[in-house]
């Protein structure tokens, strides 16, 4: 037991010496410093990577101080869609770049993200180039990202979506064209969305139906409320045939009543332009006309050759009473004929 506690005694000595602790303060250090140059190399990775992707990303990115709103850094990309070289962005704030009329709506959504109100700010807007051009962009913010000196950074990714702006624009403008034509044409023209069951009609459109386009809003179900009463079964009928594929084209001649409610004739015709795989209809256009006109002439003319039969049948019957025969002569041929009763009275029986 006493030489037990000798040795104890002798250990705890040695661990008190100053040589010993210097060599393990010296082995401690040695591992900090090698746990130090690990992370160094580690955080050296990282930050490589972050260069390469922010480099070569698709997207233009920028760092941008939240006071001053100078841009500390932008990549490649975002030079070439700004147009600015790198050395007059670091020069400048991004209030320089924006248009006049959005730099307002891009404070305001700015002052909403400091304030905690948005995490991420997204607009769709045009930037202004040193040659005078426009660059339209998306553009997304994030807020809040800080810098090496604990300073308030934006995170700013923008994509050029000049073609794109571009083709809406030209898109627009056909439409508009479009609709100035149809608007010029008094028969009414109208585009299905069947899916979204939305409607786009040309002024004929309400004109036909009694109403200016301030006054309602095109749907097939106020269309339908103006369609006569009997004619309603016969007009879906054939506007289903056609939807379901069995026909193809839809037409029908039906009636309307007007707003004011004057009874009219007219003529729809349409057809369906998309399907889905399933052959479901998915969008349709078609037009209607007002043929009130010509059903009022087709209507005298009935008329008129109903008169003529009932006229030439009382002739007959009064002849036949009368026991008179009746001769025309034709000029251009210079022959007469004769009916029967003539042609008995004359002696000539049946011809």
């Amino acid at each position: 037991m006493s030489e037990r506690l000798v040795l104890e005694d002798e250990l705890r000595a040695r661990r008190g010496h100053p040589k010993t602790r210097v060599l393990q303060e010296t082995s401690q250090l040695t591992m900090s410093r090698a746990q130090i140059q690990t992370l160094l190399e580690r955080l050296e990775g990282s930050e490589a990577r972050f260069r390469a992707i922010f480099e070569q990303a698709p997207l233009g990115i920028a760092l941008i101080d939240s006071l001053t709103g100078t841009i500390q850094e932008a990549n490649e990309r975002f030079v070439l869609i700004t147009g600015w070289t790198r050395q007059e962005l670091a020069t400048q704030d991004w209030m320089r770049i924006t248009q006049p009329d959005d730099t307002r709506a891009e404070l305001e959504n700015l002052a909403r993200a400091d304030a905690g109100g948005m995490a991420v700010i997204r607009m769709n807007q045009p930037y202004s180039r040193p040659d005078g051009s426009v660059a339209w962009i998306n553009l997304t913010v994030t807020p809040d990202i800080g810098g090496a000196d604990g300073s308030r950074r934006y995170l700013t990714l923008i994509e050029d979506v000049s073609g794109q702006q571009r083709l809406a624009e030209a898109l627009i403008q056909i439409e508009e064209r479009y609709r100035q034509v149809l608007d010029a044409i008094s028969a009414g023209f109208w585009e299905a969305d069947l899916i979204n069951e939305t409607l786009m009609v040309n002024e004929g459109w309400y004109s036909l139906l009694g109403y200016s386009r301030e006054e309602v809003t095109p749907t097939y179900e106020l269309f339908r409320r103006h369609l006569h009463p009997d004619d309603v079964e016969a007009y879906e009928q054939n506007f289903t045939e056609h939807l379901l594929g069995r026909s193809p084209h839809f037409e029908c001649e039906y009636r309307i009543i007007t707003k004011t409610g004057d009874l009219r004739w007219q003529r729809g015709f349409g057809k369906v332009l998309q399907r889905d795989r399933e052959g479901l209809a998915r969008r349709m256009v078609g037009a209607l006309s007002d043929i009130t006109a010509r059903k009022r002439v087709e209507e005298a003319l009935q008329e008129a050759e109903q008169r003529a039969r009932n006229t030439k049948e009382r002739m007959e019957q009064a002849l036949n009473v009368s026991g008179l025969g009746l001769w025309e002569f034709r000029w251009d041929g210079r022959r007469m004929l004769f009916d029967e009763r003539a042609n008995r009275m004359l002696g000539y029986g049946d011809i």
